[in-house]
Parts: C-alpha cells; structure tokens; sequence
C-alpha cells in the first residue's frame, strides 16, 4: 500500500472534528472523537446526563482497583468474593469521591443480581445488606451509584453499571488477544507486529483473571513458550490454577494462529530523510522493519534512483525470501529533504497512541482540524500548508472526514507536504485511529429467540438430523432502530472445541454469540446463548431399547411382520431404525397408531449377536419363543432375537447394549413366492392363506394371484370359508360327495367333488339347465358376487341392498339382471367396487377373490354352520 504525500484530501478547514470528554468506562480514558453534525444545535449537557456519562474508579471490594474494559462488562470469578465497589466518579475533568457513611454520607450504592435487590452501602443503608455481608455467586449483577449531596447540582443524580461474577469452567474457555491490557474478549485474532502478543482466557465473554488458571502455550514444535510474537501455529493448554503439564493433562487445548504481516495489503511507509543514503527502514502497519532484521522480518528496500537532491523517490519494499514473520511487497514514496520533522500534536497533546473512541449517542464537544498542530525542529508551528490530512477506513481505503460522523474504524492521516516547501521540510506519516460507535444497546434490547419466542440458554434440544440455527433468531436494537445482522452486528457460533460453525445439528454444546465494532454493547450482561443438543435416546425408562430391525425381505400382514422361509440362509440385510410420536418423541410400535418410521444411518448400531428360538404353542391358539440360543443367522422358521450395540463415534444417537425392541420372526405360514409384500393384494392373500380359506399349488410356494379362477376353486374357496376342510366329519363327506352327482360333469374322485356337493346341498352354487356344472368354466366377477351372496343368506348373514348402491359407478349398466341383486349387497357391504368400479363381466383373479373372501368374512369361524 502506498503512503503517497501527494494523495487526495480533505481540505484542512472543510473539516470539523467532535470530541467526547465523557468516560467510557475505562480509567483514564482517552478522549473520544467524531465529526460534528455541522447545522444541528446540540443541547446543553443536564447534570443527570453528566453524571450518567461520567467515568467510575471502582475496586473489587478487596482494595484492588478495577481496570473496565474497552467493550465488555467486567467480571468477577465465582468463589473469589470480588465484586464491583464504585469508590468515585469523574465528570468533566473533576473527581467526586463518595462518602459512604450510612448517616453522614453522600451517595448510597444498591447492588441487584438478575434484577432482584443484593446488597446496599452508603447513605441510609442497611447494615446487615452490606456487600461485604453478602455471597457473591455466580450470576448476572448491576450496581447503581445514586448521589445524594444536597446543594449539589448531581443531587438525585444516579449512574448504572452492570457487571457478571462467572463461575470459570475452564472447558468453555476461549482465547482472546489481551496485549497491552485489552480486555475485549472478541479481539481473537493475531497479526506479527514485532512485540510479544499476550495470551487472555475468557468464558462466555467475561474475562477471566490471571488467578483463575494456568496457560502453557506450545509452538509448532511443541516447544514451550510464554507469548506469542512470531508467526505461526501455536497450541494453549489450560490448566487449572496451581496445575501444569508436569502435573494434570490441560483441560482444554486451544489452537491459535499468529498470521505473517503482508507488506501487500498493509500501510507501508518510509519516512523522509536529510541524507543521501538509501533507507534502511520502513513501518508496516506501525510495525518497524528494517534491511537487517534478523527475526524472520527483513525487508530489502530498493530505491528507484541515487538519492543526491533533495526530492521525491520511490522505493520497492519486498519481505526478504522465506521470512518467518512477513510477507509480501509495497511500493512506497518518501523524500529527501533539509530537515525531517516529527513534533505532531492534536490540541496540544502527542497524537495518542491508542485507539480514540466516539459513541454517537452520546453529546460530544466540538473540535476541529486546527486543532492538529506540526512543529519543525526549533519548536515553531508549521502553517497548515506545509502538510496534508486524508482519511482511511481501517483497511486503507479512501476515505473523507465526513466518514468520521458514520459507524467504523477510521484513520486520520497526517504528513508534511515536502513539495510544497520545496523539499525544505519533510516527515513520515502520522496517524489518529477514530472508533465511530452508533449508540449504546440496553441489556433489554438484545433478545435471542427460538421458534419465535424468547430464550434463554437452550439446553433440551434433541438431534433430529436439521439444522436448529434455522430457528434461532437474534434481535439487537439501539434507540428504538432494530439493528440488522451482518451489517449492524455480528453473529458467531462455536463449538464445544472452539471452532466456529455455520449450522448447529450434530451433539455438541454451541454457544452463540453477538458482537459489534459499530455499537456500544457493554451494557449487555449477556451477549450470547448456550445451545445444547443431546443425543436421540433409543430406549424406554426401564432401559429397554426401542430400536427396531428392519429387512427388504419383510412382509406386513395385519399386525404381523415376517421374513418368509425359503429353506435356504437368509440374508436379512437389517438396517435399524425407531419410531416418533407427531411431537417427536421416541415410542415403541403401536399398529393402530400414525407412528412415523425414522431410519437409523448405517453404522450406527452393530449387530453383536443374533439367538434363534423356536415357536412353541402357548395353549391359546398363538406361539411364544422357545429356549434362545446363539446362531449365525437367519434359515429355520422360529423367532430371532437381535443384540446391539452402539457404533463407534456415534455421537448423535444413544442406544444401550442389548436387545432390539421386536423379535423377528422367519414363517412359512401364508407365504407365496409370487406374492410381492408391496402388491395391492398381499394382505388380503396372506389373511386367507392363514384363515385357511385358500391353497397355493400342490408342491409348490405358488399362488398364482393374477391367474383366472374356475368354478370349482371358488366352490372350494367358499367351502374353506365355512370350515368345511377342517370341521366336516365323514359322514358328511359321503353325504356331499353324493349331492354332487347330481350333476353329470362332476368326477366325484375329483378334489372339488366334496366341495361342490356341499354348495348344491345349501344352495350356495346351481349348476346349469343341462345337468352340468362345467367345474372348469372361469367365474366373473359378478358370477361370484352371486356365490358369496348364496353363501351370506346360507349363513343367515344377507340383508338384501337397494339396487341404488350401484348409482355411482360408471359401468353399473354392465351388471346382469339377475345379478344385481347381488352385485349390489357386495358393493353397499364394501366387498367388491372398492377401487371405483366393477367390472362385472370380466374373468376374476385369484388375487380378487380372495380379497372379496376376507373383505365379507375377515376372521374364520370356529362352528360348522352348514352341516
């Protein structure tokens, strides 16, 4: 960057400057600049407003004077018993020491923690709320000085400081860059500067006192150092106090990186000189630098021309090749001149060395740029055109002194125009660094938020694999303005380890913090939230877990899950997975529940063991498990039970070691091959299979669901639906067998024979005018709608329907006369036309049968009806 003398301007007298004497809670305070609103009458400062803006000297109640920070509140270590004693106050350059006698006094100090009276001192007091009385634990505390002399102008006057006593959890702890005493906990960053940097602990964002732990602070090599000067990566270790590493292992270890200073981006400047030599120096960025350095920081600086007159050169500054501390180049321009002068004075007063802050908020006096003052070797003021003023933003980008009056970090540039005297006079360049603050922001004004409503730390948030930032909100005001993230303020968000994220989902404790180099926020107690998630816990209360195994292989009937047997291992393939409530909420199944199925990433439970048991009759009709044992996997049917355990790393769920919620049960029982469990008709299938009604192929595990049915299948169908296989005695076999030699194409040595006798015998089928049967014809659908009605009136179940029942069906017209009747029992009793239509003249599958089958008759009967 080049620090021409010949750069654009301002014009000396265009420019008027503020300056605030008001304290900002530092001792010793430097004042406080910003441009003047030039045209706005400004009101006379009221005692109230003075003594509210005044600056506090205050110790920790043990004598030991306290030094506010630059930004954030101070704070006091749980345990120590320090706490926050205002002893004066300084307003407009005079010190008011405050008498605290209880009966003779002039001021009266409350203390209140989270808002709620603590502790009283001073004028009218009560001596047993003394603050020395009192046990100052964790929290947050606000201390207010009311001063109540009378005959003065400040009587009634009062001032509020807020302040925190934190407990020092070292595990939350975060570095921050406490060089020259800085005690903003947000300044986290270092750049070489040529001085030993120094290390601070903050949590939360209070700092922490040295007394509250130990730092060792590793190189890259792991060698041991005691601050941080050259660049490179560093590792602080925290110990606690009275502990090291030759003692405990740290607490906490933190990465810190010291960043190179880049000559290309930083403000290089080499000052004037009366001798024809080439320079041997340069500042980058305030940073002294030369062509001998010898600690990782040498330049070379090469000159365009011998310097012999006096006159303007330009030089090339370039970090010498593989230097541990710089980098970069920059071409600068300097002069030579007959005398270099270095006397700059703004009101009378060195040009300070340390930032100068402004609150706009706050009433300021007025100064100028007149007030700039040069002097030449012999003591005598130079005019004001004998050197050049031109503003900066703080990353060296033109700027103008109406910029001073607008939020950011400024920079007042001053240097002798060496041209103008003819090279009489020169100078290097002298700088004023201006903080523009917008306002102070009340505690109350900084609200964080969850899902619209207002928040505190948020400690019970569960993982459920989204991102909870999306629901967190910050809202900042200052004087009644809503403040806008990003430009206002910033939002930052850090891990446990201190790293800083865009997204909260994973387990882990994120704390999330707002900051603002544009805003006063030190009247903010807290200026960040705790978010906690825990991990999904997939067990009940007792310890039993709800997770639950789950294979492609599985078929759902009803209540009932099952892998179908096939003779052959099995290769479930489980993957794992739980089951939520419409909160959320963990449960175990419940089939006549709307649970939703939340599938478990893979890995994160193992299989640690699988035991097979087989089904054992329990007396009442069903099966219970067996003696477990263990086995390799899934063949034989029976019952499997599954042991888990938690993958490795998994930090998201949390499961117990032991059994999965279900057992999984491998079954023969109503299984067809050529069933899919995902088909339309799979349950239906299987519910006749296992009510007996129907049959797969003699030797085969084939149903054959989408094949057209004869009319002797359905007679069996029908037969099996009324227990006939099972409940049927001989006698009765003969009996039918003898009804169904009434007709002429029934073989009675055919399976169907019995079957179709008994339907004769109760009227559930009629065979045709000729005499026959035809056994093998396909039936229709509503052929067998027909049956299944003679079958309902058989079982004295069949309430005829209005034929009304058929209205809403486009191809009702289709329906036979004769089988109207009973196609619209089936529809009003919801057995057949489910699907919006009827289609009563095609051929009906097995699928479609058994479907109507279960639809009528759902559960098997127990008692032979038809006999």
């Amino acid at each position: 960057m080049t620090a021409c003398v010949n750069r654009k301007h301002t014009k000396k007298v265009a420019a008027v400057v503020t300056a605030s004497l008001v304290g900002a809670l530092s001792l010793g305070a430097a004042p406080v600049a910003a441009v003047a609103d030039t045209g706005i009458d400004m009101q006379a400062l009221t005692p109230a407003d003075a003594f509210k803006n005044g600056t506090v000297a205050a110790t920790n109640g043990k004598g030991e004077a306290v030094t506010f920070p630059a930004k954030d509140d101070v704070a006091f270590s749980a345990g120590s018993g320090e706490y926050l004693l205002p002893e004066s106050i300084t307003i407009e350059g005079s010190t008011i020491d405050f008498n605290l006698s209880s009966v003779s006094g002039d001021t009266k100090i409350e203390w209140k923690k989270s808002g709620a009276p603590f502790a009283e001192l001073g004028l009218g007091a009560d001596a047993t709320k003394a603050p020395s009385r009192q046990t100052w634990t964790a929290g947050e505390y606000s201390v207010t000085i009311t001063y109540l002399k009378s005959g003065s102008q400040y009587n009634g006057a009062s001032k509020t400081i807020n302040f925190d006593i934190v407990d020092t959890d070292l595990t939350k702890a975060t570095v921050f860059n406490a060089t020259d005493g800085n005690t903003d906990a947000s300044e986290s960053t270092f750049t070489y500067n040529g001085k030993a940097q120094t290390v601070g602990l903050a949590v939360d964002g209070a700092v922490l006192k040295a007394a509250d732990y130990v730092v060792e602070i590793k190189d890259a090599s792991n060698a041991t150092v005691y601050n941080l000067t050259n660049a490179g990566d560093y590792t602080v270790n925290v110990y606690e106090p009275g502990e090291s590493s030759t003692t405990s292992a740290p607490i906490k270890s933190i990465k810190v990186t010291v960043a190179k200073l880049n000559l290309s981006t930083a403000d290089v400047t080499i000052s004037d000189t009366t001798s024809s030599a080439a320079p041997t120096a340069c500042k980058a960025d305030g940073v002294d630098l030369n062509t001998t350095g010898g600690n990782g920081d040498k330049v070379d600086i090469a000159v365009n021309a011998n310097i012999s007159v006096n006159g303007e050169y330009t030089a090339t500054v370039k970090a010498v090749s593989n230097q541990a501390n710089i980098t970069g180049s920059a071409t600068v321009t300097f002069n030579k001149v007959a005398e270099v002068v270095a006397d700059f004075q703004y009101n009378g007063n060195p040009f300070p060395s340390s930032i100068m802050n402004v609150d706009l908020s706050k009433p300021v006096t007025a100064y100028d740029e007149s007030l700039i003052e040069v002097f030449d070797t012999a003591g005598t003021e130079l005019s004001s055109k004998d050197y050049d003023i031109w503003y900066t933003d703080k990353d060296g980008n033109e700027a103008s002194a109406s910029d001073l009056g607008t939020l950011g970090t400024w920079k007042v540039n001053v240097r002798v125009n060496a041209k103008r005297s003819d090279y009489a006079i020169g100078s290097d360049t002298h700088t004023i660094t201006v903080k523009v603050t917008g306002g102070q922001v009340a505690e109350s004004d900084v609200v964080f938020k969850y899902k619209g409503e207002v928040c505190n730390d948020l400690t019970s948030l569960v993982y459920n694999g989204e991102d909870f930032l999306d629901d967190i909100q910050t809202v900042v005001r200052s004087g009644g303005k809503e403040l806008t993230a990003g430009t206002d303020y910033t939002v930052k968000v850090v891990n446990a380890a201190g790293d800083e994220v865009d997204k909260i989902v994973d387990v882990d404790t994120y704390t999330i913090s707002i900051d603002s180099d544009n805003y006063d926020l030190s009247a903010v107690a807290d200026k960040d939230i705790t978010v906690t998630v825990k991990p999904v816990e997939l067990f009940d209360a007792v310890g039993d877990n709800l997770v639950y195994a789950k294979s492609d292989l599985m078929q759902t009937f009803g209540n009932q899950t099952i892998i179908p047997y096939t003779g052959a291992d099995i290769d479930a393939a489980f993957t794992f997975g739980y089951f939520t409530d419409a909160d959320g909420k963990v449960v175990a199944y419940d089939a006549d529940k709307n649970y939703k199925w939340n599938e478990l990433p893979e890995g994160t439970v193992l299989i640690d063991s699988i035991e097979y048991a087989e089904k054992v009759p329990n007396g009442s009709g069903s099966f219970i498990p067996g003696i477990f044992s263990p086995v390799d996997g899934l063949k034989d049917t029976g019952y499997y039970r599954i042991t888990v355990s938690l993958g490795t790393g998994v930090k998201n769920y949390d499961v117990n070691t032991g059994f999965v919620k279900a057992l999984v049960e491998v079954s023969d029982a109503g299984i067809f091959a050529d069933v899919p469990n995902d088909a339309w008709y799979s349950e239906v299938v299987y519910t006749a299979k296992k009510n007996g009604y129907i049959n797969g192929y003699a030797g085969t595990q084939l149903f054959g669901p989408e094949r057209d049915i004869t009319r002797a299948e359905v007679v069996c169908i029908l037969y099996n639906m009324a227990g006939g296989k099972v409940l049927v005695g001989s006698d009765l076999w003969n009996q039918y067998l003898a009804y169904a030699t009434k007709f002429d194409d029934v073989d009675t040595n055919m399976y169907y024979a019995q079957a179709i006798g008994w339907a004769a015998k109760f009227g559930v089928v009629n065979g045709y005018g000729d005499g026959t049967f035809a056994p093998e014809k396909n039936v229709t659908r509503e052929e067998f709608a027909a049956m299944l009605a003679n079958y309902a009136k058989a079982m004295n179940d069949y309430e005829a329907a209005s034929s009304d029942a058929l209205g809403s069906f486009a191809d009702a017209g289709q329906v036979a006369d004769w089988a109207e009747e009973s196609v619209a029992w089936a529809v009003a009793n919801k057995i057949m036309g489910n699907n919006g239509s009827i289609d009563p003249t095609s051929d009906i599958s097995r699928a479609e049968v058994a479907a109507m089958a279960v639809n009528y008759q759902p559960e098997k009967i127990t008692d032979n009806f038809l006999q």
